[in-house]
């Protein structure tokens, strides 16, 4: 499925197994030359909740990007392909999810690569809020994501844009275009 998202255009790869489902993944990404993401997960989508049990989430969650990101530079993925994502809801209770935001700047610093973060709608800002809606949810993990170092949110509400646009602009000291600006 990679391999045909490529050839119909895709400009970069999201694997939410880090490599691990398919043993040609990382090859395929070597051969095209294209971004990858690498996302922390244990176990299938059928039997992740299985896997959450971790003595330190933070360090755990780390050690194993890591093995994948060396594996991926051992066959020859370039490192300025290489993005990060911690896996919010993979093999992750509510809890755990919320310990991987407030430790994102050491995710950061101990994988120095562009970090990716897909926690748009995700059911644990439901079970924190109390609401269906996680617009307030999603709003304010997208301010605490880029104050933490995260590089790209991976978001399903086009609305969105605006919260991280204006927390990039505060945190990142970037300046932002304006319909309002003469």
């Amino acid at each position: 499925m990679a391999e045909k998202g490529i050839n119909a255009g895709a400009a970069i790869i999201n694997d939410v197994s880090g490599g691990s489902y398919d043993d040609k993944m990382i090859d395929l990404i070597a051969e095209k030359n294209i971004p990858y993401v690498i996302m922390h997960s244990r176990g299938t989508p059928q039997n992740m909740t299985k896997f959450n049990s971790y003595s330190n989430l933070i360090e755990e969650v780390v050690q194993e990007l890591k093995q994948r990101v060396n594996l991926a530079l051992s066959k020859g993925v370039y490192k300025w392909n290489i993005w990060i994502d911690p896996g919010i809801g993979f093999a992750k209770n509510r809890e755990q999810n919320i310990e991987i935001f407030k430790n994102l700047d050491v995710i950061s610093k101990e994988l120095p690569y562009p970090l990716l973060l897909g926690y748009s709608s995700k059911k644990f800002i439901q079970e924190i809020t109390g609401e269906e809606n996680t617009v307030y949810g999603n709003s304010s993990l997208a301010s605490i994501a880029i104050q933490k170092g995260a590089s790209v949110l991976r978001v399903h509400d086009a609305n969105m844009s605006k919260s991280i646009l204006f927390a990039d602009s505060v945190y990142k000291n970037r300046q932002i275009y304006s319909p309002l600006k003469k």
